[in-house]
């Protein structure tokens, strides 16, 4: 435990071009891809392929960052899309439960998670964060622009000159 393990190259599709992924269950990967698409794999195994993950009328949107946290998976990609994955415990992995586009407009590059999973902050492609609460995600109703609004609110901003690259939660104090 506690090492890095190399693992055998997974089937390799001509098109998947990968962007990010994420360890969740200890010893799975989710491996996110440009076609929008999540790659399960397990044990070096390609477990299962989740297809348009993030996507705008059946069109895959890219995916650019993907967060394990304990009751899923939460994926962001190009214009702002963010999508939420609940864990299935069953072949299928994940299962989608709720998508939402962001009202800036901007694609979301990275996003972190508070240590008690109740904040979920975005860093768009135009150096601004956002942040949305994942304790109201089960009462937003993702269909409605005035309540995805509510639900993302910008954080201030000036503080940087430059991109944003990365981001990650204090786990002794609530800062990002």
């Amino acid at each position: 435990d506690k090492q890095l393990r190399s693992m055998d190259p997974v089937h390799k599709k001509s098109d998947w071009i990968y962007t990010c992924h994420t360890w969740f269950d200890d010893d799975k990967l989710a491996v996110g891809t440009q076609q929008g698409d999540i790659l399960i794999i397990d044990s070096t195994e390609l477990k299962r392929v989740i297809p348009a993950v993030v996507s705008v009328s059946d069109t895959p949107v890219p995916l650019n960052t993907v967060y394990s946290i304990g009751r899923g998976l939460a994926c962001g990609g190009d214009g702002g899309h963010l999508s939420l994955l609940e864990r299935t415990y069953d072949v299928d992995y994940f299962q989608c439960y709720k998508k939402f586009v962001t009202p800036y407009n901007q694609s979301i590059v990275d996003i972190s998670v508070s240590p008690n999973e109740e904040t979920l902050i975005c860093c768009h492609t135009d150096n601004e964060l956002s942040c949305f609460s994942l304790a109201n995600v089960d009462i937003i109703d993702h269909e409605k622009p005035d309540e995805i609004a509510q639900a993302f609110r910008q954080l201030p901003s000036g503080f940087h000159n430059d991109a944003v690259t990365a981001m990650d939660v204090c786990v002794q104090k609530s800062i990002v």
